[in-house]
């Protein structure tokens, strides 16, 4: 139920269905194109963030990192096979990413709820393009692991010697990219943006926003 839920969301979040009122910039008084006009100091985490520019101040480094939570917990479970034959990870996932996938399941429609607010999140001026496009790459990326996940229920049917080879690839491939992205948000303050198809989709989602005066 949850992933048909998600799949359709993801369909009209990508289509531009989560809209929400726009002002005109150019409705403004004149006043404010001048060049003599007074520059308004910001907050960093409210700041315009330049992807090939200067690194992202701390705050957005920590925010940015947030909405990753969510394909982490609906990924984790890719790594079983893995966590059978190494414990040890075994261990570090049910001490880590376990509690959070208990308080997800703990509330109803949480991940849904969770997913919405991300999808209108990512289209609010008031936060960095740094910030709005991590949230839109893990929106991205927890789309990406409903597709293994729709083959779950198949899986079962099959032999392990193919299903655990497939499953482990979902999950290094997941994990890889879990890691890239807390590394390049965290110790590089750089947009993650070097991850295949996802990373250009999450763009040109911006973009789009950007054509429709949502930034």
């Amino acid at each position: 139920m949850r992933t048909q839920f998600l799949f359709f969301l993801s369909l009209l979040s990508q289509c531009g269905a989560f809209t929400h009122k726009t002002w005109n910039r150019q409705s403004i008084s004149p006043i404010l194109n001048s060049p003599k006009s007074i520059p308004v100091r910001t907050s960093p985490l409210l700041s315009f963030n330049n992807p090939g520019g200067d690194e992202a101040p701390v705050e957005d480094r920590l925010v940015a990192c947030l909405p990753y939570l969510l394909p982490l917990a609906d990924g984790a479970e890719f790594g079983n096979y893995i966590y059978q034959r190494f414990p040890f990870l075994g261990t570090l996932e049910r001490a880590t990413v376990q509690p959070l996938v208990n308080l997800f399941h703990a509330v109803p429609f949480s991940s849904l709820i969770i997913f919405i607010g991300f999808s209108f999140a990512a289209r609010q001026p008031s936060l960095s393009r740094f910030i709005r496009f991590n949230i839109q790459q893990a929106i991205l990326i927890d789309i990406a692991l409903i597709f293994p996940s729709l083959f779950g229920g198949a899986a079962n049917e099959l032999p392990r010697y193919l299903v655990e080879p497939a499953t482990n690839f979902v999950f290094y491939a997941f994990a890889a990219t879990i890691i890239y992205c807390f590394f390049s948000n965290l110790a590089l303050g750089r947009e993650p943006n070097e991850i295949p198809v996802v990373s250009s989709a999450a763009n040109q989602q911006l973009g789009e926003a950007v054509d429709r005066g949502f930034m």
